[in-house]
């Protein structure tokens, strides 16, 4: 991972751990936009993130992997990419919206949030208001 950030040009990150859970693992919030637009070209990891379950196959049996984000099961139009919570960071989002009928990518990141389901909703609705219909 850190090699990877290296790869990137993130200056501000610095993980110590894959899981998410340490607070030894860092990164800006420029470096997180570089982070989801780098993991956006990977159609595998934004179709996993954003699906209320996957279920693959090993040998006779299957394996279910439920998604815990429940925003993946929100219906007001917006597609979780990831959610975190640590006590240090509080509730952390990233998500992409449909506004206006377009689906909008621009790095919308919802850092230190309590409730963090509820944010994205208001979010949405203030974008869609400036926005204006299309």
């Amino acid at each position: 991972m850190n090699a990877k950030a290296t790869e990137l040009g993130l200056s501000g990150s610095r993980f110590e751990d894959p899981t998410g859970l340490s607070s030894a693992n860092v990164a800006t919030a420029w470096d997180l936009a570089r982070i989801i637009e780098a993991a956006y070209h990977y159609p595998e990891i934004r179709d996993f993130t954003t699906r209320p379950q996957t279920i693959l196959q090993s040998g006779r049996h299957s394996i279910q992997f439920p998604n815990t984000n429940a925003l993946v099961r929100n219906p007001i139009g917006h597609r979780p990419f990831k959610t975190g919570y640590i006590e240090e960071a509080g509730r952390c989002l990233v998500m992409q919206a449909m506004l206006a009928n377009r689906p909008c990518w621009s790095s919308c990141w919802i850092l230190g949030s309590t409730p963090v389901w509820a944010t994205p909703s208001r979010i949405k609705q203030w974008m869609e208001a400036r926005l204006g219909p299309k």
